[in-house]
């Protein structure tokens, strides 16, 4: 396992587990953990944003190895799901 899976994994558990603690202790237990939820939140992601652009351009080879259905899947389905998620929203009345 490559020092950045361990620190990605690292990092969902730390984001996870706080708000998890936070949610139990309610507003006083929230304040205390505001420092790691808040604060350096956006410095972490940032990093795991920058780590996940990496390996992706490693693997950017291997993406014509993998077909057009895996590429037209991952441009056209999030699309699709935009548009089932404001019909859902509309019939529920959200604006």
């Amino acid at each position: 396992m490559r020092f950045s899976e361990k620190l990605s994994e690292t990092v969902v558990f730390l984001l996870v587990g706080s708000v998890i603690v936070g949610i139990l202790t309610g507003e006083k237990g929230w304040e205390k953990l505001h420092p790691f939820t808040q604060d350096i939140f956006y410095g972490v992601l940032s990093f795991l944003l920058l780590d996940m652009g990496m390996v992706a351009a490693r693997r950017i080879k291997k993406l014509s190895e993998t077909g057009y259905f895996i590429i037209s899947f991952g441009i056209f389905m999030p699309v699709v799901n935009v548009i089932i998620s404001i019909m859902i929203s509309k019939l529920i009345g959200i604006s």
